[in-house]
């Protein structure tokens, strides 16, 4: 028997020490442990279960003491708790999560438990249910709170709603990359967040459209609020790339039987109507921004689309095209290159050769300034014409190898003049040819680059000037 006691001991306390949870034994008045395996004391940061032992007391180590009264409680009334969750401090003062079960032992005046660690459980848990509720990029409440928020405000008779659409956001993405545009998102909810304060919540339901929806709140304060949104827009950047620019709708509930849906809508559609007339100045200014960062970082100057605008449109007359095509290549002539703002500086004024990798980086402006324009309705004309001014009649142009009259009748005359005026005027790392010179070049490349009926009636118009 005494054998057979010891065995059972031996593998009771193999069980005890090597498990992988913690299990202990602890005083009910104090919390004070009396057993304890090395799991635990190594979860509550201890050297070891006789340090454990001698220092832990648990009523003091509960973040809220709360949770051990309502444990307390529990074990009084049922005799164990099972699956409690509760945070703890270590012994360094870090917190963590437990989850333990436990059963009391009233003659001994003791309980007896198994303790887990879910620290990383909970945090994972909560990091899901913040990003249920919650925008990943700038931080903000999500559709998913607005629309829970509105039933929560359901019986509420004095709400406003103001939404919030970005202006130029695409025109940002497309120009300079969605890092930019993502920066212009951030400072635009850090002016809403701290613009509304308590007053209210700021939502990002959209790609470019925030809400922010204000209890207690009438139309004179939500309309004083949209008018400090604009003062701090206003002062926040001199770049007016990343000058933040919302057109702002706002509406008050007009009573409890008005749905705040319909508040909603009435504020988007006050909202539309002013982004009708904001949006398209505030691509003017972009556009006439990024035409002035062409000037300054590359070779095309003011000069340069001078010239090149006027030879577009002698060719564009002598073929006889309307006014329509004439006022987009009047338009294309200044623009075709606007891609390039995309370009790294040192790459565009690169005075030798260009790397394989850095000709890629070039290669691809074409498509900037496509979804650029494209942006723009004002601009939407000429995109395609963009996207192709750099294909070749042979078909071995970029960026989709097009060839002959499959590329844009505009494209291809903005490509021949574009080319003539920089034979003729140069580069810092391209000596100019005599107007001569460049004719005959023109010549040369007819049928492989350049479409070989303009070249003739281009070199034609040329001639006859210089005969003139």
């Amino acid at each position: 028997m005494e054998t057979k006691l010891r065995i059972s001991e031996e593998t009771y306390r193999n069980l005890f020490h090597n498990a992988q949870v913690g299990l202990f034994r602890s005083r009910i008045s104090d919390g004070a442990i009396l057993e304890a395996n090395h799991q635990i004391a190594e979860m509550f940061g201890y050297a070891s279960r006789q340090e454990f032992m001698a220092e832990f007391k648990s009523a003091d180590h509960y973040v809220d003491p709360e949770k051990r009264k309502e444990m307390l409680r529990l074990l009084d009334e049922h005799g164990e708790v099972r699956h409690f969750e509760a945070q703890f401090r270590r012994k360094d003062g870090s917190i963590i999560w437990m989850l333990f079960s436990a059963r009391v032992y009233p003659e001994q005046g003791w309980l007896e438990g198994v303790m887990e660690d879910i620290t990383s459980r909970v945090e994972a848990e909560e990091r899901l249910r913040y990003l249920s509720y919650h925008d990943i990029l700038t931080g903000l409440y999500n559709r998913t709170f607005m629309e829970e928020e509105l039933e929560q405000r359901a019986n509420d008779p004095k709400v406003s709603v103001i939404i919030g659409d970005v202006n130029g956001l695409k025109l940002v993405n497309d120009a300079f990359g969605h890092e930019q545009g993502d920066r212009l998102l951030v400072k635009i909810a850090e002016i809403l967040t701290q613009t509304v304060g308590e007053k209210g919540t700021v939502v990002r339901f959209g790609g470019d459209e925030f809400a922010i929806i204000l209890p207690n709140q009438g139309q004179e304060e939500a309309q004083a609020i949209i008018r400090e949104i604009r003062r701090r827009c206003r002062e926040s950047s001199s770049h007016v790339i990343m000058m933040p620019s919302l057109a702002l709708g706002r509406a008050t509930r007009r009573g409890l039987d008005e749905p705040l849906r319909r508040v909603v809508r009435r504020a988007e559609d006050r909202m539309y109507s002013q982004k009708l007339t904001e949006s398209s100045s505030h691509r003017s200014a972009i556009l006439a921004f990024l035409t002035s960062t062409l000037r300054e970082k590359s070779f095309e100057t003011e000069e340069h689309a001078q010239r090149t605008r006027k030879l577009a449109l002698d060719i564009g007359k002598a073929l006889g095209l309307g006014e329509s095509d004439l006022s987009a290549l009047a338009l294309l002539a200044t623009l075709h290159d606007i891609g390039k703002v995309s370009v790294e500086d040192s790459i565009l004024r690169k005075p030798g050769p260009l790397t394989p990798q850095e000709w890629e980086e070039v290669r691809k402006h074409p498509e900037v300034g496509y979804r650029i324009t494209l942006a723009s309705p004002e601009l939407a004309s000429i995109s395609e014409a963009i996207l192709a001014h750099h294909e070749w009649w042979d078909g071995t142009g970029y960026p989709r190898g097009l060839k002959g009259e499959e590329i844009p009748l505009l494209a291809r005359i903005i490509a021949l003049v574009d080319a003539y005026d920089v034979m003729t005027h140069g580069r810092p790392y391209r000596q100019a040819m005599t107007k001569e010179q460049a004719i005959q070049e023109l010549r040369r490349l007819a049928g492989e680059q350049f479409d070989p009926r303009l070249v003739e009636v281009f070199t034609g118009m040329l001639s006859a000037e210089m005969g003139a």
